[in-house]
């Protein structure tokens, strides 16, 4: 907890100003894009280590939810090109993180409940899609809200935040899976948490504003 205190300081001159504590505008865009990649790449190191540990899958073929997560983000990164500006920023937040809470669920089912493996490799699919709709819109509406002068910065916010919550939300699952997750529960615990990550993102994902509009005022 100290530690996350500190980087959190650490970070304040780095990125827009109210961004931890969600201001409207450009500071949610860059903390959404934070808590973001931090419940998709949490719950994604583990993702393998499930099909592999719980299903008896290789290496090799645990690799197939990661491959479909992939190709899910690339396919919903080209659509949210094409119809991201008629969607909106709040219909993307809510499709968006809706398919990650999706496959959070499927993930976590399959991890307590041992359901079929199909609920993994299928649940990760659709978080592939959730991020592929997320990332790429944020990036425009980073680069909306910005002027010459501080685009580099915004940019530069936007992957220390990246880079940030992925590492802080990596580390806090796995010392939840060192103290309170045991054998049985640990991958549960993960995906618990990782799931709560994506609710904690709506406060910032409806509060993204419209750049058009604010640089137009």
């Amino acid at each position: 907890i100290g530690s996350v205190i500190v980087i959190g300081v650490a970070l304040l001159p780095l990125v827009p100003r109210r961004t931890l504590r969600a201001g409207r505008g450009l500071p949610s865009v860059v903390l959404m894009r934070g808590i973001a990649a931090g419940a998709f790449f949490a719950a994604e190191a583990y993702v393998p280590y499930l099909l592999m540990e719980r299903f008896d899958f290789t290496a090799t073929w645990a690799g197939i939810a990661l491959m479909l997560a992939a190709f899910a983000w690339a396919g919903a990164s080209q659509l949210q090109g094409a119809f991201g500006e008629r969607l909106g920023n709040t219909r993307i937040t809510v499709i968006s993180l809706s398919l990650l809470l999706v496959a959070l669920v499927l993930v976590l089912a399959a991890a307590q409940w041992g359901v079929s493996p199909v609920f993994v490799v299928v649940g990760w699919g659709f978080a592939g899609g959730g991020m592929g709709l997320l990332y790429p819109r944020l990036t425009v509406l980073a680069l909306a809200y910005s002027n010459e002068g501080n685009q580099g910065f915004n940019s530069s916010a936007l992957s220390i935040s990246d880079a940030a919550g992925s590492a802080v939300a990596i580390a806090l699952a796995g010392l939840l899976v060192a103290t309170l997750g045991g054998e049985a529960a640990s991958f549960g615990v993960v995906f618990a948490f990782c799931l709560g990550l994506v609710l904690l993102a709506s406060v910032p994902g409806l509060r993204l504003g419209h750049a058009a509009e604010s640089s137009e005022g």
